[in-house]
C-alpha cells in the first residue's frame, strides 16, 4: 500500500522522484509505458516481469 497517491510530483520531496505508479496486473495481462527520461526503474514485488524495447527483450 503506497503511502501517497502515485502520479506526476506526487513523491516526498526528500526521495528525489519525480513520478511513480503502482500498477497491478492479472495473470496473463500486460501494460505499455511511456518513456519519461533516459533513467528509469520498474520494481516487480511478485511474479516476472518482461520489457521489450523494439526487437529487444529483457525478461527477469
Amino acid at each position: 500500500m503506497p503511502i501517497t497517491k502515485s502520479g506526476e510530483d506526487n513523491a516526498p520531496a526528500w526521495c528525489g522522484l519525480s513520478y511513480f505508479e503502482v500498477v497491478t496486473l492479472a495473470k496473463g495481462e500486460t501494460r505499455d509505458f511511456v518513456r519519461r527520461g533516459k533513467r528509469e526503474k520498474i520494481i516487480v514485488g511478485t511474479g516476472t516481469c518482461e520489457i521489450r524495447v523494439g526487437d529487444e527483450v529483457v525478461a527477469g
